[in-house]
């Protein structure tokens, strides 16, 4: 299951005299992941390094690093493999050094820029990303009652909004994976008599009981 961040954070470690600053950020897209890097390029602009790793896609699939003048392979990359190795998606990690005057080595640095993430990690609260299909769902008042004891049963369909109508109009996220399970049994439960109408399909997440698509 792909991971999306809830919160910014914000988190620092000491190795060896030199300050590592980890920021953990939410991010849909390039242009975002670059605003972040550079507001907190601005907020330390007398740091020595601005190290990144970036993800964002449904599997995650858009990447980009940067070890910014650290030895190749010691700051990017490792964070990049920590985002991978966690599932985490649509979310840009920072992490701001300034030099202590301790050189760390190879070793010293890739493991000081991988703690900094992982502490920020272990400080975080992560939501669970899904793939979803928007749908109107038009009932009699006669089926409502059947629909909606059944959607109380149904961990896979979430609501989003509620008509009361001549007919009830019912705006709920479908769970890709068990959108066509879901319609049939509507189907069977008003014997046919339920209209669904198909809106969009979306990448979506459940944060406080309430459904945002991205």
């Amino acid at each position: 299951m792909m991971k999306i961040l809830k919160n910014e954070i914000e988190t620092e470690i000491i190795e060896k005299k030199s300050k590592f600053i980890c920021n953990l950020f939410f991010i849909k897209n390039e242009i975002e992941a670059n605003e972040k890097l550079e507001n907190i390029k601005k907020k330390y602009y007398d740091a020595k390094h601005w190290t990144y790793a970036y993800r964002f896609g449904f599997y995650g699939d858009n990447v980009k690093m940067s070890d910014d003048g650290e030895p190749k392979g010691t700051a990017g990359l490792p964070m990049l493999n920590i985002l991978k190795g966690e599932n985490i998606t649509y979310c840009i990690s920072i992490v701001t050094r300034y030099f202590g005057g301790v050189l760390l080595g190879t070793g010293g640095l890739l493991r000081a820029y991988s703690e900094s993430l992982k502490k920020a990690i272990d400080g975080s609260i992560f939501l669970d990303l899904k793939k979803g299909i928007n749908v109107d769902i038009s009932l009699n008042y006669n089926d409502y009652g059947k629909i909606e004891n059944y959607f109380k049963e149904e961990n896979a369909i979430h609501k989003i909004n509620i008509d009361f109508k001549n007919d009830i109009l019912l705006n709920y996220m479908i769970e890709e994976d068990a959108y066509d399970k879901i319609k049939n049994n509507i189907k069977n439960l008003t014997l046919d008599k339920a209209k669904i109408q198909e809106n969009k399909k979306s990448e979506f997440y459940i944060n406080e009981n309430k459904v945002c698509e991205l």
